[in-house]
Order: C-alpha cells, then sequence, then structure tokens
C-alpha cells in the first residue's frame, strides 16, 4: 500500500509539474501571417488572407469586402462559406481575379484529398506606387499553369501559396526572413517562384535562400554581371545581356537610328544592369558615325527631375532616347521631347505597364519602341502553332467572353506569360517523380536536365538562364501595343523556329 501511495504521489508531483510548468512550445513563427502597412497588407496567404483588395485607376477590382470574409471564413475554417464568397467576388468584372481563382483551387484540391506539392509564389500586390499592376498579371500567370496541371493526370497536384512582398525592400526582407525561418514546417514546399523585381538587396535574399538549398525560378532576368549566384537560382527570363542586344540592333538596323543618348538610374540594380549591357553591345561593330552622345541619371519616381535631364540631353542632338526607367515616369519624358517628331524612345520590358498609367499616353510626335518577353498575337504573327494557354487564358478569366480583345481578360501581356512558363518548368520538372515525397535537391537536379517547349520560347537552363530566348520589339502608340518583330528562338529544333528581328517578325 505504501509502494502504491509514493506511486500516485510521484504521479501528481509529475502531473502537477506539467500544468504548472509547461512543456516549451516551438518559437518558430506560422509560415502563413498577414501584416499591416501604409501601403497595404503583405504576408503569406493558402487563402487565409488577402492583399490584392486595392481599386487602381477607377480600372481594379471592386469585390474588397467579399475577398475579406471570405478571407474571416476560410481561417476559421468556414469553407463552405468561403467557396461562396470565393465565387461571388470573381462575378462580374471582377473574373479577371486571380488571387481568389488560386485560393479556389487551393481549397479544391485539400477537400480532394489527393496528395499534393506546394510552390510559393512571391509578387508585389500592394505598394505605393502602380507597378504592382505586374503582381496581378504574376498572378494570373501562375493560375492558368495550376489549373492546367491539376486538370491532367499527375501523381499529385499543385498548391500555391501567395507571398506578396509590397514594393519596399523592408517589407520583402520581412517575408523572405519569415519564409527562411518557417518554410519546413511544411513538407509539401518544393520550391519557391516569381521575384518580379530585382535591386541589389533582393538579389542578396535569393542568393541567401538559394544557399539554403531552396529551387527558385524567377520572373525576373539574371545579369550576367552578377556573380553572387548559385546553381538552386534559375531565370525564365531573357537575360539582361539579350534584352539590351535587341535594343541595340532594333536601334541599328530597323530605326537607322546613330546618335543615341541614354537616361537611366545608377541606384536602381535593373535599370543599372540594362544600361551597362546596352552600352557595352552598342560598342561592339559600332559604326564610325555612330555614337552614344549624351548619358543622365536620373531617381525613379523623381520626374520632377526629368526635364531638365532631357534638355540636356537634348543639346547633344540624339535622333534617339534609351530611357531605361518605369513607367510613372515615362509621360515627363515624351512631353519634355520636341514636336519636330526626329527623336525617338526606346525603352524595356516594364513599359508594358504603361496602358495602366492613364498619362502615359505618346503624343503623335513621339514613337516610343520597348523590348518585351511576349505578345499576345506572336503565335499568329509569326506563323506558329497556337499554344494552348491562349484559350485557357480566355477561359480563365472572361468565360462569358464579356471582354472580347481586353488585355487581363482575353489578351496576356508578358508578365502573364512568363509567369505561366515559370511555374510550368517547375511542374514539368516535377512530373517525373511518383509521388510528392521527393526533396527539393532532386527538384534543382530535375531543373537542369529538363527541357520544356514554353510558351515564350524553348526553356532549358543554363548556368541559372535560359539559351536563345526570344526578345520582341513592341511599339507603344496611343495606348496600344504594335508588334514590330522579334529576335530568338521559339523552337531551335523546327525549321524557321528562330527569328531576327530586323526581319519584321518573318524568319
Amino acid at each position: 500500500m505504501f509502494v502504491g501511495l509514493v506511486v500516485a504521489m510521484v504521479l501528481i508531483v509529475v502531473g502537477g509539474y506539467h500544468y504548472i510548468w509547461p512543456a516549451p512550445q516551438s518559437t518558430v513563427p506560422p509560415l502563413l501571417f498577414s501584416y499591416s502597412t501604409p501601403d497595404g497588407p503583405i504576408g503569406i496567404s493558402d487563402g487565409s488572407y488577402v492583399f490584392d483588395v486595392k481599386t487602381r485607376n477607377n480600372q481594379g477590382h471592386h469585390n474588397e469586402a467579399l475577398k475579406q470574409q471570405a478571407a474571416d471564413a476560410f481561417r476559421n475554417q468556414n469553407f463552405d462559406q468561403a467557396r461562396q464568397l470565393w465565387g461571388q467576388a470573381i462575378s462580374g468584372d471582377d473574373s479577371d481575379d486571380a488571387e481568389v481563382l488560386i485560393y479556389q483551387e487551393n481549397q479544391r484540391i485539400i477537400n480532394s484529398g489527393s496528395p499534393y506539392i506546394t510552390f510559393i509564389a512571391v509578387t508585389q500586390l500592394t505598394g505605393s506606387h502602380e507597378e504592382y499592376e505586374i503582381g496581378r498579371e504574376d498572378l494570373q500567370g501562375y493560375y492558368v499553369a495550376q489549373k492546367e496541371f491539376n486538370s491532367q493526370a499527375n501523381p499529385f497536384r499543385v498548391r500555391l501559396l501567395i507571398v506578396n512582398i509590397g514594393d519596399q525592400e523592408t517589407y520583402a526582407q520581412q517575408v523572405m526572413d519569415r519564409i527562411l525561418s518557417s518554410y519546413q514546417q511544411d513538407p509539401t514546399i518544393k520550391g519557391v517562384m516569381g521575384w518580379p523585381e530585382r535591386t541589389q538587396r533582393i538579389n542578396s535574399m535569393l542568393l541567401t535562400m538559394c544557399n539554403k538549398h531552396i529551387p527558385i525560378v524567377t520572373v525576373s532576368a539574371n545579369d550576367s554581371r552578377n556573380s553572387d549566384s548559385c546553381n538552386y537560382n534559375f531565370s525564365v527570363a531573357p537575360t539582361i545581356d539579350s534584352q539590351a542586344a535587341t535594343a541595340v540592333q532594333y536601334i541599328k538596323s530597323v530605326l537607322k537610328k546613330k546618335r543615341v543618348s541614354i537616361v537611366y538610374d545608377p541606384a536602381n540594380e535593373y535599370s543599372q544592369s540594362l544600361y551597362r549591357s546596352f552600352i557595352d553591345d552598342f560598342r561592339r561593330n559600332q559604326p564610325s558615325d555612330a555614337a552614344i552622345v549624351d548619358r543622365e541619371t536620373y531617381s525613379i519616381y523623381s520626374s520632377n527631375t526629368l526635364p531638365g535631364l532631357l534638355r540636356a540631353t537634348l543639346r547633344g542632338k540624339p535622333d534617339l532616347i534609351y530611357f531605361v526607367g518605369y513607367p510613372a515616369d515615362l509621360n515627363t519624358v515624351i512631353q519634355s521631347l520636341p514636336v519636330s517628331g526626329d527623336v525617338d524612345v526606346m525603352t524595356a520590358n516594364i513599359i508594358y505597364q504603361a496602358p495602366h498609367f492613364p498619362k502615359a499616353q505618346p503624343v503623335e510626335h513621339v514613337r516610343v519602341y520597348f523590348t518585351a518577353f511576349a505578345y499576345p498575337d506572336q503565335w499568329a504573327i509569326l506563323h506558329l502553332a497556337q499554344p494552348d494557354f491562349t484559350q485557357e487564358y480566355i477561359n480563365a478569366y472572361d468565360p462569358q467572353q464579356f471582354h472580347r480583345g481586353a488585355y487581363g481578360y482575353e489578351r496576356a501581356n508578358d508578365s502573364v506569360m512568363i509567369a505561366y512558363d515559370a511555374l510550368k518548368s517547375l511542374m514539368v520538372a516535377s512530373k517525373g517523380f511518383q509521388n510528392n515525397r521527393f526533396p527539393m535537391d532532386q527538384l534543382q537536379r530535375a531543373l537542369f536536365n529538363s527541357k520544356y517547349k514554353g510558351i515564350t520560347g524553348d526553356i532549358r537552363y543554363n548556368q541559372g538562364s535560359v539559351d536563345t530566348k526570344p526578345v520582341v520589339v513592341i511599339q507603344f502608340t496611343h495606348g496600344y501595343n504594335v508588334f514590330k518583330g522579334v529576335d530568338g528562338c521559339y523552337d531551335d529544333n523546327a525549321q524557321g523556329g528562330c527569328f531576327d528581328v530586323q526581319n519584321n517578325g518573318r524568319p
């Protein structure tokens, strides 16, 4: 009896110990979170939070309240209510809201009980500047690829976590820190994609993530001069060098321009990288009467300095200005040019966002060209086979065909198509595995060894970048984008699959 009493006392003491001093809990923060900033929420979501809630320039979504209610219901495990609210949120003109469609697809996968893998999609959906329209387009491309893969007979499905980093590097750092501290909580996570903008600090973040052996496929271009890279970092976009080379070739061979001035931001990695590549390529095989007549520097989003800079650069009598800036500043450049029409403007792929800026409408006397990664009519123009993507995009975002021929509903720009190819390349590499339990380092090796015929060209990674990826030249005129030519290969194994920008879209 004494022994039994002792045992009983020990059990009481042990039980009391756990009651008074609970076992230590994990200090790892949850992977999913939302954090409010003055520019909007940032964070990571599977549907538990929403980020794309602002109406912009009277062109944005109007479904904020429904999306917030759906997220609240989903977070509280009221899944039927969340599904109904999401359905209401994408009715009418908000049918182009890919954030909602991704959350719906995620819920469908979980409800089905099918095995799945998860990719983390990093993009920009809030901020103080309006280039984050790219974030909406990234999500559109990801959803079409996700839905396409999940509709096929594959050994597992694909779930997406949406990561919003906003447009401040400090916000991006906060989100990346959360990913690095928490991603191992979910063994279905196999890789990261996105990162639409590259700055020196973001490149440093990517290197940190790379060193953790997390496969990353970016939708922004690698710079060959950036030695801080690792073999877990892939880019599906044409390289910085190839974009600059196409711009130079078009300027010299098609536009026949010989006196070029450059306006760029040396503090912006994207602008600085394009500037350096452009200078190098322009000097190569340069005719004796061709010259860089002036270089002017400005700070992106500080358009008040541009009129003075343009007046200064025009003293060198350029016949073309290579403007490596953002759409928000394009209108100031245009308005500062002479009405004689003697000076053209060449710029880069981010100007595809210009239609979202009502003021950025070129006047008649200025011709604006830009390089891009793709164009929605490129297959018809180049007499190539039309991919399934074209109809899938319409089915996803304009099922009732209320917006015939409109970008964002029936026409996809290059941000959408590059995002589609980024996720598709990850899924193509994953399809070789028989189940969803493969580790990240196996996916990295599969990416190196895979070849995928993307809608933006063949994707075969070489040192993290793609070879011979086509670059398109587009003219932006009166709010419309007009295809002018392409340089590179859509299928380097097929006769007629490679093009020269000098031939205006003919092989």
